[in-house]
C-alpha cells in the first residue's frame, strides 16, 4: 500500500480509509448473495468479523480501542440496560474515551487514526444507549419519533458488536439505529417480503456518481486548493475582492472532498439494501441514509437547506439525541448552543472547531433575521420569484466558504493571518446581521394590541 500511495501521491491512511469505503461494495454483494435471510446470528458473525477485518486493515493494533468501547458498551446494557443510570454511563464513558483518544492523537494537521473510526461509533453506541433508554418508558412518556427506535430489551453480545462494527458506515458514517440494523437482519428492507431489494442498478449508479465527484473534487484542488490561502502570496500581494472571491470558491470546492466520499459511501450501503424507505407516494426510496443529500445541495439557498442536506444523518443524529433532549430548558437558542457545542468538541480540542460552530450559530440566525427583513420589503417581494431565487443562491455560494476557513486550515497561525487579510469581513458581517439586522426587526416590527374583553 504504501507503494501504491507513493505513486499516487496521497498518505498512505487516506489511501486505506478510501479502500475501506470501496471494500463495502464486495462486502455488501456477499451478504446479498450469501447471508441475506440466512440466522441473525450468521449475519451477526458476518457484519462483526468484517467490520472488525477492515479495523484492523485501516489502524491495525489500535483496533483495540474501538474493541474496548464496544464491549463496554455491550456491558453497559447487559447489566445496567433496565437502569437509569445505564445511558449516562455509556455518555461518559464513550465521549470521554474518544476525548483522551483525541489528547492523545491530535496534531497540527488531519490525522487519519483510530479516532476517526472512534467518532462514528462513539455516536452510535451513544444512540444505542439512548434507544434503550428510550425503551423503558411508558406510552405516556414516549415522543413519536423516540416510539420508532426504542429497544425494549437489550442487545445479545453477537449483535451489539455486528451493529457497532459493521461495514455500512464504519469509516465515514452514517448514522443509524439498531431498529434499522435489525430489519436488515430481518430481511424486512425491501420491496417484496422473501426477496432480495432490488436496488443494484441503484447502488452503481450512486458509485458511478461518487467516482466522478472524486475525480471533480481532485480536480477542483489543482485550481483552488484551501491550501493557497496560507501563501504569502495569497496573504500580502492580493486585493482585497480577489481574496474573498477565491476564499468563496476555494471553500465551495473542499467540500467536495466529503460530498464525494459521503456518495461513495452511501452506494455500498443502498446494495445491502439498508437505504430502504417508503415515500408519501408510495414509491421506494434508496437514499433514506445519505449523508450528503445531492440534490438538496446543489439547490440549496439558504443555511437552513445546507444543513438539512449536508451531513445530513449526523445532523439528524443531534437533533434527536441533543436538541430535542433540551426541550426542559425551554430556549431554543441554548438547546442550538448546546448541540453546536457538542459538536465542536465531537470533532475535536482544536480551537478552530468551536470558532466554527459558534459563527454557526450566527450565521443560522442571522439568515432568519435577513429572511425576516426580505420577507417583510414589499419592493423585495416584488421581484420575481425567479430572481429571488437567483440572489438567494448566490448570496450562499458567495458567503458559503467563509465558513469554513478555519476548518480547513486547522491551526491558528495559518487562520488567523487569513482573517486578518480580509479584515474580519465575515465575521463583522453575520454580528452586525445578527444583532444589528434583528434589533431593526424587532422595533420595526407591529406591535400586538392587547386583548380586550
Amino acid at each position: 500500500m504504501d507503494v501504491l500511495a507513493e505513486t499516487l501521491g496521497v498518505p498512505e491512511s487516506g489511501l486505506r480509509l478510501v479502500g475501506s469505503v470501496l471494500a463495502s461494495y464486495p462486502l455488501a454483494l456477499a451478504h446479498r448473495w450469501c447471508f441475506w435471510g440466512s440466522s441473525p446470528t450468521t449475519q451477526n458473525i458476518f457484519f462483526a468479523s468484517t467490520g472488525m477485518g477492515l479495523t484492523y486493515w485501516c489502524y491495525g493494533k489500535d483496533i483495540i480501542h474501538s474493541f474496548i468501547c464496544t464491549l463496554t458498551q455491550w456491558a453497559f446494557l447487559k447489566f445496567l440496560g433496565d437502569s437509569k443510570h445505564c445511558l449516562p454511563l455509556s455518555f461518559a464513558f464513550q465521549f470521554g474515551y474518544l476525548l483522551l483518544g483525541y489528547s492523545a492523537t491530535e496534531s497540527e494537521d488531519y490525522d487519519i487514526c483510530w479516532t476517526m473510526t472512534g467518532c462514528i461509533m462513539c455516536l452510535r453506541l451513544i444512540g444505542l444507549a439512548y434507544d434503550r433508554y428510550d425503551g423503558n418508558k411508558t406510552d405516556e412518556e414516549i415522543r413519536k419519533d423516540q416510539k420508532e427506535r426504542a429497544l425494549k430489551d437489550s442487545p445479545s453480545l453477537l449483535e451489539v458488536f455486528g451493529f457497532s462494527y459493521s461495514f455500512m458506515g464504519l469509516s465515514v458514517g452514517p448514522q443509524y439505529p439498531m431498529s434499522l440494523y435489525r430489519q436488515l437482519i430481518d430481511g424486512e428492507l425491501t420491496e417484496e417480503k422473501g426477496q432480495r431489494p432490488k436496488c443494484i442498478q441503484k447502488a452503481m449508479a450512486v458509485a458511478l456518481t461518487g467516482v466522478g465527484l472524486m475525480g471533480l473534487n481532485e480536480v477542483l484542488k489543482m485550481y483552488f486548493p484551501m491550501s493557497y490561502l496560507d501563501s504569502q502570496a495569497f496573504l500580502t500581494e492580493w486585493p482585497y475582492w480577489k481574496k474573498m472571491g477565491y476564499i468563496s470558491l476555494a471553500g465551495m470546492a473542499h467540500m467536495h472532498k466529503y460530498i464525494s466520499i459521503w456518495t461513495l459511501g452511501n452506494g455500498g450501503l443502498i446494495l445491502t439494501g439498508m437505504g430502504y424507505s417508503k415515500k408519501e407516494d408510495g414509491r421506494t426510496n434508496w437514499n433514506s441514509l445519505a449523508n450528503i443529500k445531492l440534490g438538496q445541495y446543489i439547490k440549496a439557498m439558504s443555511y437552513t437547506d445546507m444543513v438539512k442536506a449536508f451531513n445530513a444523518n449526523t445532523n439528524d443524529w443531534v437533533a434527536r439525541y441533543i436538541y430535542k433532549r433540551c426541550i426542559w430548558i425551554g430556549n431554543k437558542n441554548i438547546s442550538q448552543a448546546a448541540v453546536l457545542g457538542f459538536l465542536a468538541i465531537w470533532h475535536g480540542y482544536h480551537l478552530c472547531y468551536f470558532i466554527m460552530f459558534a459563527l454557526e450559530f450566527f450565521v443560522v440566525n442571522g439568515e432568519r433575521e435577513i429572511f425576516k427583513f426580505t420577507g417583510n420589503s414589499k419592493a423585495i417581494q416584488s421581484l420575481p420569484q425567479s430572481i429571488r431565487n437567483a440572489f438567494s443562491y448566490l448570496y450562499l455560494s458567495a458567503t458559503w466558504g467563509f465558513c469554513i476557513i478555519e476548518f480547513s486550515l486547522l491551526v491558528k497561525h495559518k487562520y488567523m493571518p487569513v482573517w486578518s487579510s480580509i479584515y474580519y469581513s465575515h465575521f463583522i458581517f453575520w454580528l452586525v446581521t445578527y444583532f444589528g439586522l434583528g434589533t431593526y426587526n424587532r422595533l420595526s416590527a407591529p406591535r400586538r394590541r392587547p386583548k380586550t374583553e
